[in-house]
């Protein structure tokens, strides 16, 4: 198997490639050590991308509620349900791909390990900044096999200027990413297709929910 990694000699986008054609290969065939294997190949690949980009004006509580219902949907036979509490339209500057991706580690350490079958979440806007929050019953740790789970999601905040941080009590943890505001809102600015970047093969939501039927 360790002759699978000897690519250390190509560019990013073929190793991505050829991790993904060994991801996909072990997934159709079931094999839970590989997949699981590949699939942190990926995400460590992911990590050590470039967090440049050019920012997109858009309303996060939109995408925030989107994802929400679109996880909830897939949900429907694991007894476990996701409800947007928010009500504002919050905007923000950056990247929606990245912050779709944090938002997606985190429902997924919900679904994984919060104890209770309820997880929400919420955007508001509060003192300059964009507040989008996960809660859920349980400790909110690393997804299965990305042990870097929570450190991606850091690294994204970072990369908006903002802030990640985690608040526990007996009851619930919560997990909240900070992001700085904007005031205007780009008109027709680009708005992912929500089920796609949920059948993104590098989601731990996709892994967790149907690699493991």
């Amino acid at each position: 198997m360790n002759s699978d990694f000897n690519i250390k000699n190509y560019d990013n986008l073929k190793k991505r490639e050829i991790l993904q054609s060994l991801f996909d290969s072990s997934f159709t065939k079931a094999e839970k050590n590989s997949l699981r294997m590949h699939y942190q190949a990926l995400r460590n690949l992911e990590l050590e991308g470039d967090f440049s980009f050019e920012p997109d004006t858009f309303s996060v509580s939109l995408l925030v509620e989107s994802i929400t219902n679109a996880c909830d949907i897939f949900c429907i036979d694991y007894n476990k349900n996701f409800i947007f509490c928010g009500d504002d339209t919050c905007t923000i500057k950056g990247n929606q791909r990245l912050i779709t991706k944090a938002i997606l580690c985190l429902l997924s350490n919900g679904f994984i390990y919060g104890r209770g079958s309820l997880i929400t979440t919420n955007a508001f806007s509060k003192n300059g900044f964009i507040h989008i929050e996960i809660q859920s019953a349980g400790a909110l740790s690393p997804d299965f096999s990305f042990k870097d789970g929570l450190t991606f999601v850091k690294r994204v905040c970072k990369a908006h200027h903002g802030h990640f941080f985690i608040k526990t009590s007996n009851m619930c943890t919560s997990a909240i990413m900070l992001i700085p505001e904007t005031s205007t809102f780009k008109e027709g600015a680009p708005t992912p297709d929500i089920f796609d970047l949920l059948s993104d093969r590098l989601s731990p939501v996709y892994v967790e929910f149907f690699g493991q039927k």
